[in-house]
């Protein structure tokens, strides 16, 4: 099968830039800002002059970002300062982890996730529109779900609209570069908010990092092995933080595969308000995947009484589909809330072993008792 038929397909088989978001502020500022930042970073750093001219790029881009970014609260000279100086990023800047955790200011937003995935390769690039090429086994399955991904969302709702066949290009051309994962819908919905802020040819290198370096891959294989541990390991911080929430899930007779599964695989897109799925990836791009939790755990913190509250058919739906509403005009007191949650590495490594263990304990077994029945 052909890839989806588009007037504009065959010119971005040989383009490989464009204006990177449909929410920044004019057509074309990002691409400029990044072409201001491209010939800033290949600059002469051994000239003498090398600093004054960096310094006068960094004013430049810093006017760029005010004059496109009125009257927000944003510091737009820490932020010039990171479009200068992306190559030397480093993500554990309390710093930066405390600009970002207040918010990547929304016309940047798509650049900065790459910066922080280190996700631009023009290799790749390249690749996925070779990808684009092929067709996948997966066509069928994929063209069906579209309309069911975002569906109340403009930019995507509209069939044969440039949304879905973003959506489809990426999701398909990612069956094809690893297939064995091959296609799920959730992949969809993690996509989904990249191209909101960057190309889909960008989106694509930035789920390639996110699947492999942020190791978001194992809640796709065929056994989701990641997606178990995450399971586990969230029961288990569930139980340490919430006793009272574990305990009246249990009573329920509910456990956390019925709705956390759905925010561990889609990043929690697939409900959630857009504004908060943002913050969500913000922090996800700085801090790692294991600060999915903090949000997870902190959604649950702050229902609290009304969960203990419901029982099993009012609970599950509201865990899967009313939790966010607490938040859904303030992102920043979600972010705040989540990060004030601690779960040393330390520990989640320690719930790691023991998953580990349990799982080999489970496949031995599985082979006594096959063995007996033979």
């Amino acid at each position: 099968a052909a890839p989806r038929p588009s007037a504009s397909f065959a010119a971005r088989q040989t383009r490989l830039s464009r204006p990177t978001s449909i929410i920044s502020p004019l057509p074309g500022f990002q691409e400029a800002l990044l072409a201001q930042m491209e010939q800033l970073n290949v600059s002469n750093t051994n000239d003498p002059k090398s600093k004054v001219i960096k310094n006068l790029k960094r004013q430049s881009i810093r006017h760029s970002l005010v004059s496109q970014n009125k009257g927000d609260d944003y510091d737009w000279d820490f932020w010039a300062g990171i479009m200068c100086d992306f190559q030397n990023l480093n993500k554990v800047n309390k710093d930066l982890i405390k600009h970002i955790r207040f918010g990547i200011p929304p016309s940047i937003r798509g650049m900065v996730w790459q910066l922080l995935a280190k996700s631009k390769d023009e290799d790749l690039v390249a690749k996925y529109m070779d990808l684009l090429k092929l067709p996948s086994p997966y066509d069928k399955m994929i063209q069906r779900d579209l309309a069911r991904t975002f569906p109340g969302h403009t930019y995507f709702k509209e069939t044969d609209g440039q949304g879905q066949e973003g959506l489809y290009n990426v999701v398909r051309a990612y069956s094809l570069y690893d297939k064995e994962v091959g296609y799920c819908q959730g992949l969809a919905f993690i996509v989904g908010p990249m191209l909101l802020n960057m190309p889909d040819e960008d989106a694509f290198c930035v789920l390639i990092q996110l699947m492999n370096k942020y190791g978001l891959r194992g809640h796709f294989t065929p056994d989701m092995d990641g997606l178990q541990l995450r399971l586990y390991q969230f029961d288990a911080l569930v139980q340490e933080h919430l006793p009272h929430v574990a305990r009246h899930l249990k009573q329920q007779g509910i456990n956390s595969t019925m709705y956390a599964s759905q925010w561990f695989m889609t990043l929690f897109a697939y409900k959630f308000p857009l504004n908060l799925v943002y913050r969500i990836y913000d922090v996800i791009f700085t801090e790692g995947i294991s600060s999915i939790f903090k949000f997870a755990i902190a959604l649950l913190k702050r229902n609290q009484t009304t969960i203990l509250g419901f029982d099993f058919e009012h609970l599950l739906d509201f865990l899967k589909n009313g939790l966010f509403e607490e938040y859904k005009d303030d992102d920043r007191r979600f972010v705040s809330d989540a990060c004030e949650l601690e779960f040393p590495a330390k520990r989640l490594s320690q719930l790691e072993k023991e998953h580990k263990a349990l799982i080999q304990k489970e496949l031995a077994d599985a082979s006594i008792i096959e063995e007996l029945q033979k």
